[in-house]
């Protein structure tokens, strides 16, 4: 509240009786009204002042100490109001103008309910800096005749203190889980305590209602901007005070830190405003101590037949009691070796066995809470541990033991031989058998166990025979062994061991040899003591003596032509290779391999195996190997694929068409095979080639290219195509361009591409023959030359090379090309040096206009050459004979 720092002011006017007699009549009755509202105030209940509306105070504020300045020429020391402090209903008296100096002031009314204590003035914290209202005018100065006014008692937290004001306080109790989640907002019957001196008694404890919360009403006394109150609160069991962010209680509208202290926390309220601090209380979780016995004690040896009884314990030893409590024990290391008996009896609360566990349910909590039960050691029991676990529930300790271990005494048998079970033996081989008894468990073993195993010969000596001696430990009973091995101390082994040879005639006959224990031992037939199939197969051994009979069939398929269709000549085309390895004897194959050497031309495809899983190839001086690791069954058949490509493949010297492909495969293994005759198997695979024979000639003063040209293996009628190239352009050209597409190949450089017609009649292997002029080259109605690649006539008639001219690249040197969707080419050369192939009238020397001096062509042939010649032809050419390989498929 705001003080008039100007003195009183003296205006010189007298006062009339009547003015000083009402201002002492209102001097005297005002402390008998302030201390009828404090006595009415403290009989209220704490909550009355929030319930009834604020009533205006009828007391004036105290005078000073007559030794003391008047309280009004104090400075204000409150500063300027913070735009960011959240605005407050200001108290009636601050909104009010000071009272006139003829009056006592007027009555200040509250603008929160009044506390229900009264604050003690003596304890009255210094005053802070609180913002005032701007809107405040700035009050008049006080009237000297009202400075005595000591005898006014303090006023109740109804109202504000003599040029005071007020503040609420109010603590909001929220419960969270265990995890931290809230859960509720508004639990009753929390209780706290505040001291404050803005409180009537400095000390008042509240209890939470249905809102969860308190609310304390506070007296700020004049010059002071908020109040300290100090909140404690009574812990409850079961709960722990949750600080958030490092703080006890969270506050909104709080003047400076909230700070923390035991059970609660300090906050400064300020005037005239509302304070709202929460307080969060964590559940604690239930604590336990539980723990497991059992009779015998853990550790003890049981054998079958042994009962051992349990006992669970639990107590209760902290945190909030939940509705129920849920104990399981883990039984899986109980049921397999032991059976129930008798009945599960909990001392509270119900218990089932669900699948492997135990569950106890407990609903009331006493003291110690105990369940019991008991089990039977099963009679197949051997070599095992009896394990139960009691989990320890959360938010429990296990106070003793929750786990009972019992061992129960076995011991292992196992049959082994060598060569080892599964393997093939031959007839007159030996195989030698061994017995290992060993004990693994944690207990010895002997009485009242038998330990001893019969060894059943029975399957093995129809076809073998007992070497002898035996061992002493040994004793034959017709074609058994028994062997009398006695007690085995903890990891105690012993062993014996027998021999015995396979008959010469054995045939086809599998040996088969089964060891069995009586209950105790690893070995324990169903229906003890004759052997069962179903025995482990550490308790048996199986020898097949083999009668083998495999066989092979060998196929190929090409890729465009399908199964046994012939394959294109080219490098680089493929053949798929087919083997069908089967199996038609009465016992199964070891060591089965299949060999394949490859015919010159052609190559294994490193990965391109296909086969069943254990088939692996490897390649090797050209001979392909495929191996199969495993066992080969009785009827088994494997598909096994892989490919080959294409090289050189060489054709007759004479001439004529490249010969088919033939490829033997053999199959074999370790046994003898009863049918060698099926072992091995040859496939032949068909060449696509094509024979050419062509030559350069100069007919009629014409140069020719005559061609004869074979193909072989073509199941339709091909596309020939005869393609000029220049030798520059023949070095980069693109062979996959098919023989038909004609645009696609002089795109690709070619000089000319000229088509050779099949007959309809044609079939495959019969020749096709014909002459092709040179490019360039041009007859007359009569079939004489009348043109010729790179010359040009002049028009005096005279002829003249020019490099201009059409096909003057292919003048000289040229590259036929007999391409068969497609195939490859060779070269041939301009025809030998003839006045007939050039013009007649031809200049020695001419000089093209733009270009370079040139002469007549010289002619001649750099390859092979078939000199047809006599000095009286018109013409003589070269010729050659070349066999073309077809490198792609027949056009459709």
């Amino acid at each position: 509240m705001r003080r008039n720092t100007r003195p009183p002011a003296d205006d010189g006017i007298s006062r009339s009786p009547f003015s000083l007699t009402r201002t002492w009549v209102g001097r005297l009755a005002a402390p008998a009204l302030a201390i009828a509202l404090a006595v009415a105030g403290a009989a209220a209940p704490a909550n009355a002042a929030e319930l009834a509306p604020a009533v205006p105070s009828a007391t004036s504020a105290p005078a000073p100490a007559a030794d003391a300045a008047p309280a009004a020429a104090a400075p204000d020391p409150s500063p300027a109001p913070d735009a960011s402090t959240p605005p407050a209903d200001p108290p009636a008296a601050d909104a009010a103008q000071s009272p006139s100096p003829d009056q006592a002031p007027a009555p200040q009314a509250a603008s929160d309910p009044a506390p229900s204590t009264a604050p003690s003035p003596s304890t009255a914290p210094a005053p802070s800096t609180a913002p005032t209202p701007s809107t405040a005018p700035a009050p008049s100065a006080p009237n000297p005749a009202s400075a005595p006014r000591a005898a006014v008692p303090s006023p109740s937290p109804s109202s504000p203190p003599p040029g005071g004001s007020t503040g609420k306080l109010i603590v909001v109790k929220h419960i969270a889980d265990a995890n931290g989640t809230i859960v509720d907002t508004t639990p009753a019957g929390w209780s706290f305590t505040a001291l404050s001196a803005g409180l009537q008694f400095a000390s008042q404890t509240l209890t939470t209602d249905g809102t969860g919360s308190v609310t304390y009403s506070l007296s700020i006394p004049a010059g002071a901007t908020s109040m300290a109150v100090t909140v404690t609160e009574a812990q409850q069991s079961g709960y722990t005070l949750s600080p958030q962010s490092g703080l006890n209680a969270v506050c909104t509208y709080a003047d400076g830190t909230v700070a923390n202290v035991t059970d609660g926390f300090r906050v400064s309220v300020p005037s005239n405003q509302t304070t709202r601090c929460v307080v969060v209380n964590r559940e604690q979780s239930a604590t336990w101590s539980v723990w497991k016995t059992s009779d015998p004690a853990s550790g003890t040896v049981v054998h079958p037949g042994d009962v051992i009884d349990y006992a669970l314990h639990v107590q209760f030893t902290g945190g909030r009691l939940p509705s129920s409590l849920v104990i399981t024990d883990d039984l899986s290391g109980v049921l397999g070796n032991a059976t129930l008996r008798g009945s599960i009896v909990p001392s509270q609360g119900t218990a089932a066995i669900v699948g492997t566990n135990l569950v106890w349910t407990i609903t009331n909590f006493d003291d110690e809470l105990v369940l019991t039960y008991s089990v039977t050691v099963n009679a197949d029991a051997r070599d095992a541990h009896i394990v139960n676990v009691l989990l320890v529930p959360p938010g429990g300790e296990c106070a003793e033991s929750c786990t009972t271990d019992h061992p129960v005494p076995g011991w292992s048998l196992v049959k082994s031989s060598d060569p080892a079970s599964g393997s093939t033996v031959q007839p007159g081989q030996t195989i030698t058998y061994t017995l290992t008894a060993a004990n693994h468990s944690d207990a010895p073993v002997g009485s009242p166990m038998l330990v001893q195993a019969d060894d059943d010969l029975s399957a093995v000596l129809d076809h073998a025979t007992l070497v002898q001696p035996i061992d002493p430990a040994l004793t034959q009973q017709g074609d058994h062994l028994v062997w009398a091995i006695g007690g085995l101390a903890v990891g105690q082994t012993k062993t014996v061991s027998y021999s015995v040879k396979v008959d010469p005639t054995a045939a086809g006959v599998l040996l088969h040899n089964v060891v069995t224990t009586p209950p105790g031992g690893s070995c324990v037939p169903q229906g003890y003591p004759n052997p069962s199939p179903e025995l482990p197969a550490e308790c048996q051994t199986h020898h097949q003596v083999p009668s083998v009979d495999l066989s092979i069939v060998k196929t190929h398929s090409t890729p465009t032509g399908g199964q046994g269709a012939p394959v294109d000549s080219n490098e680089g085309e493929t053949i798929a290779y087919q083997l069908v390895v089967a199996n038609h004897g009465q016992d199964a194959a070891t060591g089965v391999s299949v060999s394949d050497p490859l015919p010159a031309g052609i190559s294994y495809v490193p990965g391109s195996l296909v086969a069943p899983p254990g088939w692996t190839a490897s390649i090797a001086g050209g001979v392909v190997t495929i191996v199969y690791s495993g066992t080969f069954a009785v009827g088994a058949s494997a598909t096994l694929t892989f490919t080959a490509a294409v090289g050189v493949l060489s054709g007759p010297p004479s001439g004529g068409p490249i010969p088919d492909i033939d490829n033997r495969a053999c199959v074999s293994s370790a046994e003898p095979d009863a049918n060698p005759s099926d072992n091995c198997s040859t496939d032949t695979t068909p060449v696509k080639s094509i024979a050419v024979a062509a030559q350069s000639l100069c007919v009629n003063d014409a140069p020719v290219v005559s061609y004869s040209i074979t193909p072989y293996n073509l199941t339709s009628s091909p596309t020939i195509a005869l393609i000029w190239w220049s030798p520059a352009k023949f070095a980069g050209h693109d062979p996959s361009i098919p023989a038909g597409d004609e645009a696609a190949i002089l795109a690709d450089g070619a000089a000319q591409v000229s088509y050779v017609t099949v007959p309809a009649t044609w079939t495959s292997g019969q020749a096709i023959s014909g002459t092709q002029l040179w490019p360039g080259a041009g007859v007359d109605a009569s079939g004489k030359g009348n043109a010729w690649p790179g010359w040009r006539q002049l028009g005096d008639g005279t002829w003249v090379l020019d490099p201009a001219a059409p096909f003057y690249d292919v003048r000289t040197d040229a590259v036929v090309e007999v391409r068969i969707n497609p195939t490859t080419a060779s070269a041939v050369t301009y025809p030998p040096p003839s006045t007939h192939c050039t013009p007649v009238n031809a200049t020695a020397t001419t000089t093209v206009a733009g270009g370079p001096s040139v002469g007549l062509a010289a002619t001649g042939s750099d390859v092979t050459a078939l000199v047809v010649g006599g000095a009286a032809l018109v013409a003589i050419g070269l010729a050659f004979l070349l066999w073309m390989r077809r490198r792609r498929g027949e056009a459709a």
